[in-house]
């Protein structure tokens, strides 16, 4: 496609915001997304200090391997952005042609009312590499009969199209948040054929993960063997991938290490692979379910990590590091939840150098990153102020304030002749105050935190609900003002009068206004919400000062933290990169 192409179906069409720019200007848009996620970060000497160009495509056309399109009567394509008004997308430049003509198609079909109301609600098309596709139709019924009796009436309609060999169907219910649908079924010809992306054939159901873009997912193939072949040691290591979708980037690296095992939680993604190649071994499951089952041998293996947008969850991200890989290989879809991770990690003890930049989807801002971790030297923490024997530091989240089974390495390591003043949990981050007289060091301090709390809370006010502790109820008083509201929910410093165990969580789920990320009191519906939109794994709860016999220490909020509030509407103090 020349720089000069535009596309007919834009402004008003979502799906590729940045196809007007020149194709140089995007790469280096792309490259400036990743520099300006790892910036805060790279300020506290955490992630890599290069940052590699984004090798770019010729083909930047007709590339999607997978189109999930909505459908409302004769329209085919997207909503708007932030809207539900439907966008006709007849002419979509990233659309190969066989998908064109399906969707062509289904504008040509009956719309009159079906029985019991079912109707076509989406339709998702994979291509595959000869130029033939698959058509699941997603129907929106009340039951599977009423799918099925909708799904044959209107895949007559397709029969003719070319390059379509198989066509099934799909239930969504009625007012299913999701636009597709269950668990796809066949009905004409066969939905699973073996497919070609990158480098690697797999057979390739519906609904199982490929990359989008082809021709570059070789490019990705290979960056990641490169990446692998660093760290296999004369193939005496056991690689899990435990993102495995079709399985595609660990059969790749096959070669470089005594045996791979593929982790998958979509089983059917993997059900093709009945007879997989020597040294390949199948694990149904998720990810943390697979670390918990011990997959992979201890000390002597590598972990591939491919995740969603969301990045790992704090799940996921606890047992990598109980169980300690000799190295990491991760590739990511997303700078923002990317530089967040390796940051967590770089606190355990794994860093890394480079970051390779692939451009899977040209005419948007998203970008592929691949990079290892390896073990290494664990940075210090910031002495943020020291007065006598007292020591303030600032704790990152995931790092325990003692020792600790799951993880290898808490506040105290490195430390002689100094206690903990007082305790923070493992995912609050903040100020920590250590000294050799313990919490007689703290007598007289005022401890203040900011934290994010679910809905809208007076402007100020004090707690004071007594709080059971190892059998004993004891006083606790806490006192709040809200700061902003951002998103319908409060901003409130926090000040604690007394200091018992999980005081400041348990006294706002008390009062209806939990923490928003507290996995033990808050709201479970929440924080999901939260983790997938806004890429939070942990409690949104940050020690920002501390007072003590006129020492004054301050923490800045903690940059996951910040990319919350810049994305839930807050004012940005560094603006996004363009």
């Amino acid at each position: 496609m020349s720089d000069e192409a535009t596309c007919p179906h834009r402004p008003a069409c979502p799906g590729c915001p940045w196809i007007e720019r020149p194709y140089v200007a995007q790469l280096a848009g792309k490259h400036a997304r990743v520099t300006a996620a790892f910036g805060p970060y790279e300020a506290r000497g955490l992630l890599p200090a290069q940052v590699g160009r984004p090798q770019g495509t010729d083909m930047r056309v007709g590339w999607r391997t997978r189109l999930k399109w909505v459908v409302e009567g004769r329209a085919i394509g997207l909503y708007g952005r932030g809207t539900h008004a439907m966008l006709d997308l007849p002419h979509c430049l990233v659309a190969p042609e066989v998908g064109l003509r399906v969707a062509e198609a289904l504008r040509r079909r009956p719309v009159e009312p079906l029985p019991n109301r079912a109707r076509l609600g989406a339709v998702d098309v994979r291509v595959f590499a000869d130029g033939m596709a698959t058509v699941v139709l997603v129907i929106e019924a009340n039951s599977p009969p009423d799918a099925v009796t909708t799904a044959q009436a209107i895949a007559q309609t397709l029969a003719a199209v070319d390059g379509v060999v198989g066509i099934g169907w799909s239930l969504r219910r009625p007012g299913a948040p999701t636009v597709l649908g269950g668990t796809p079924q066949p009905l004409v010809g066969t939905l699973t054929r073996p497919d070609t992306v990158g480098r690697v054939t797999t057979p390739t159901p519906p609904g199982a993960f490929v990359q989008a873009h082809r021709a570059q997912a070789g490019v990705l193939h290979d960056a990641v063997h490169r990446h692998v072949s660093l760290v296999a040691e004369a193939h005496a290591l056991t690689l899990v991938d435990l993102y495995a979708g079709c399985g595609s980037l660990g059969l790749h690296v096959r070669d470089l290490v005594r045996d791979v095992v593929l982790v998958e939680s979509f089983w059917p993604a993997l059900d093709g692979l009945e007879a997989p190649p020597a040294g390949v071994r199948l694990h149904p499951g998720t990810a943390e379910q697979a670390l918990r089952d011990g997959v992979g041998d201890a000390n002597a293996w590598i972990a591939l990590v491919d995740p969603p947008r969301t990045g790992l969850s704090p799940e996921v991200l606890t047992e990598l590091m109980r169980r300690q890989p000799a190295a990491i290989t991760y590739v990511s879809c997303d700078p923002e939840t990317l530089a967040r991770d390796l940051a967590m990690l770089a606190w355990q003890g794994y860093s890394a150098s480079t970051v390779e930049l692939i451009d899977l989807m040209p005419g948007t801002p998203e970008i592929e990153s691949v990079v290892t971790l390896t073990r290494g030297p664990v940075p210090p923490l910031t002495i943020v102020s020291q007065q006598g024997d007292l020591f303030v530091v600032d704790k990152p989240p995931f790092v325990p304030a003692t020792p600790h089974p799951e993880w290898p390495r808490s506040a105290l390591d490195g430390t002689t002749g100094v206690q903990l003043a007082h305790r923070l949990d493992v995912g609050t981050s903040g100020l920590l105050a250590l000294s050799a007289r313990g919490s007689a060091a703290l007598e007289g301090a005022t401890k203040s935190y900011l934290a994010l709390v679910m809905g809208l809370t007076r402007k100020h006010g004090t707690l004071r609900e007594p709080l059971p502790e190892r059998g004993t109820v004891h006083d606790a008083v806490t006192r709040y003002r809200r700061r902003a509201v951002i998103g319908g929910h409060s901003l409130v410093e926090v000040t604690l009068e007394t200091g018992r165990t999980h005081q400041i969580r348990r006294h706002f789920a008390g009062i209806g206004h939990p923490v928003i990320g507290d996995v033990r009191y808050g709201d479970e519906k929440t924080n999901r919400y939260f983790f997938h939109r806004f890429g939070l794994t942990r409690t949104f709860l940050h020690a920002i000062r501390l007072d003590v016999a006129g020492m004054v220490a301050e923490s800045a909020l903690w940059p996951d933290l910040e990319r919350v509030l810049a994305q839930l509407g807050a004012p940005n103090k560094k603006p996004a990169a363009t």
